[in-house]
This record gives C-alpha cells, structure tokens and sequence, in this order.
C-alpha cells in the first residue's frame, strides 16, 4: 500500500487573533482534513474546527524563532510545508509560501520598523526557496515579481472569498448587535486593524465634512488597536456622531455589517481586501478604492474612489446615504460578485498546488 505524502501546515496563525489573512489560512486548513498542522501553542477560540488537529510544540522564546528553527524540524524529507501567512522558514525548501502583498516594501511608513526589518529580510531570502509562490490577486502577483524578483510561472494567483456566515440576515439579528452596542441611528462601517494602511484619517474628515447634513446617521469604525505590526493606532479627534468599537466578535461583526448602510472601506493598499467580499455576500453596498487589489475584487459591483480624496470619500458617502435605489442596485451586484468567489474552489486550487509542488 503506497504511502501518501504528509502536507504539513504552518499553524502560526491559529495562536492570533482573527483578521483577514488568518481568515484565510483558516478556511483552508479546515478544508485539508489529512494535513497536519503544527503551532507554537495553543489555538485560540476562533479557531474550533482546527484547534484539536494541531500539534503545540510549546512556545520559543520568540515567534519567529519558533517558525525559522522549530517549525522545519518537524517537516520530513518528502514531505511538504505550506506556510498561509506571508512568512516561513526561509531556507526550507520543501515549502509552498502564500504572499498575500508586498505593502511592507510599497508602504513601510505603515508598519513598525521592527516589522519591516524582519520581512525584508527573509520574504527575499524565502521566495527564492521555496518550491512556489501563491498569492491572492493580479496586483500582488505583479508586485512579487518586480520586487523579490522571481519568474512568472513561480506565483500562482488563488483568490480569496467569504465565509459562508456572510450572508443577509433578518431585521432582528441586526437589532440584537445596535442594541448591544447603542447604535440608534442608520449608520456607514468602516472596518480594518487600525493602521494608516486603512485610511480612517481621510474617512473621518470625510465624515465631518457632511455629517452636518446627515444628523439622523453615524459613523461606526470596527477594528483592533495597537497590534504589534502597525506603524500607529491613533485615529485622531473624532467628528460627531463616529465612534470605534474594538473586540467586536465575527458574529457581531456580521450582524453590524448587515445593518450598514454601506461599507466604507477606502484603503490606501490591499493585497486582496476580503472585507469587500464580505459586504457583498451580507448584502451591504460597498464604497472602496479604485487602487491596488481592490477594483479587481470588486469588480463594477462597488463605488471605487480614489483613496486619496477627501473630497470622493466624502461624495460617495453622500451618494450611498442618500440615493436608495443606488444602495439596492449595488447590493443586488455586490451579492453576484461575491457568489463568484468560494473557499472550497480556493481550497481545490492551492491542493492542486501543493499536490504538483510534492510532484
């Protein structure tokens, strides 16, 4: 009886909290039932599909200590690596990396310098060894390239797509989540880690320039703060009628994404931008910018601005608050754009990937 090949996964992320590039590598771990996983601890409660597969080696004295010399102990020869978050054992060569972008070279202004130092040293080192690259859109395949200068035919595009709990949902559930959070009037989301990468800055002067005309909204601002990657978590004075709400669960979240009369989500850089999908699944217009990854996903089913303009945020805010069969036309498109995207076919074409990397 031949013995099949062991497709280990990096688990790092399980030990994180929930954002959109553990997202990812979630969605797909629990789709792979015979890889094994291996983590430097214990998982935390957003992963529960996954959490019980993963072998914990015990914590190193750092994380990417952990990943450089204990994580390749445990990969055999002939045996594979897959590493979901942009970061892996940069001399293995039994090893499939997933880059989700290159904002650490296009935009280090926005990340600690720490953070910086570590990734443009061993993303180039890495994307030389390993057996192949996978990234998530067109622009970011782009960007490897010209950066870590590897050939073409070495980076796979797989998109991303929503979790099937992103979908409309009654009046009720949403009231559920404004009442638990005192949220009285109709209101915009925006939503990200809180970084300059997100643009909050522009969305918030945006949002003073025509809240006078729109005292029966708000603005709601869901996203962590102080996350050890980010350059800065300050979001500055706050207009009237805008709040941040942080810790905000997935089921919360989903319930607030729902209720929205939009997401505004015009950031300055994406690899992907999964929040767009996101939206659109739960039936929720999208504004969104016109650069990066973002008009790919996006499709003609958002108002693309450009990121850079108060003045376009702030237009096409006025146009989502305002013009009603606007906001349906664009969920009724957003709702088919997401349909396109699904993790089982994303997860079918990085196993194919894996599959011919084991050759």
């Amino acid at each position: 009886m031949s013995h099949k090949p062991t497709i280990w996964i990096n688990g790092r992320f399980m030990t994180q909290p929930m954002s959109g590039i553990q997202r990812y590598a979630y969605n797909i771990a629990r789709r792979i039932p015979d890889a094994k996983i291996v983590s430097p601890g214990p998982a935390t409660e957003n992963y529960p599909d996954v959490a019980e597969r993963a072998i914990v080696t015990g914590r190193a004295p750092h994380p990417y200590y952990w990943e450089q010399v204990v994580l390749p102990r445990y990969v055999g020869k002939g045996e594979l690596l897959w590493s979901p978050l942009s970061t892996g054992p940069c001399l293995m060569r039994n090893h499939v990396l997933t880059i989700h972008d290159m904002a650490v070279f296009d935009m280090p202004e926005t990340f600690s310098k720490a953070y910086v130092a570590w990734y443009k040293t061993v993303l180039p080192i890495a994307a030389k060894n390993v057996r192949c690259l996978i990234t998530v859109s067109s622009f970011s395949k782009e960007r490897i390239i010209e950066t870590l200068h590897v050939r073409p035919e070495r980076v796979h595009i797989v998109p991303e797509a929503a979790d099937e709990m992103f979908r409309p949902l009654p009046a009720s559930d949403v009231a559920e989540a404004t009442t638990k959070y005192g949220i009285t009037k109709k209101y915009l989301l925006a939503l990200g880690a809180v970084s300059p990468r997100k643009n909050f800055a522009r969305v918030l002067d945006a949002w003073r320039r025509i809240s006078p005309d729109y005292e029966d909204a708000e603005m709601i601002i869901v996203g962590q703060k102080d996350l050890f990657f980010s350059a800065s978590s300050d979001l500055g004075d706050a207009p009237s009628r805008s709040r941040h709400l942080s810790n905000v669960s997935d089921h919360d979240l989903h319930r607030l994404m729902c209720g929205a009369v939009a997401l505004i989500y015009p950031s300055l850089y994406e690899g992907f931008g999964l929040p767009v999908l996101e939206a659109m699944a739960s039936g929720t217009p999208v504004l969104t910018s016109n650069t990066s990854s973002l008009p790919e996903v996006a499709g003609d089913a958002a108002i693309c601005v450009d990121p850079l303009s108060v003045d376009a945020i702030a237009i096409g805010m006025r146009s989502l608050l305002s013009d009603e069969p606007r906001r349906a036309q664009l969920a009724a498109l957003g709702f088919e754009r997401a349909a396109q995207f699904s993790w089982d076919s994303t997860t079918r074409q990085i196993q194919r990937l894996l599959s011919e990397a084991l050759g």
